[in-house]
């Protein structure tokens, strides 16, 4: 997979559901990527992102998620 580190090895599969907060998304698809190849940080890819509106706050480093009806 390309990533914005470069090329990773990835194993492909399926999340049988995601808890982000108080909400549950099912059947997520997800690629695992070593940990260390991705700095150790956890992603979250568009397939799920686009299930909300979201807003980013660099000064906090925080995420703020709205679910889309």
């Amino acid at each position: 997979m390309q990533t914005a580190n470069g090329m990773v090895k990835a194993q492909l599969g399926e999340l049988s559901s995601l808890e982000i907060g108080d909400q549950v998304v099912d059947k997520v698809a997800a690629a695992f990527v070593e940990d260390d190849r991705l700095g150790n940080v956890k992603l979250l890819g568009m397939n799920v992102l686009n299930l909300y509106r979201f807003t980013l706050d660099d000064e906090q480093q925080t995420m703020t998620l709205l679910k889309i009806k």
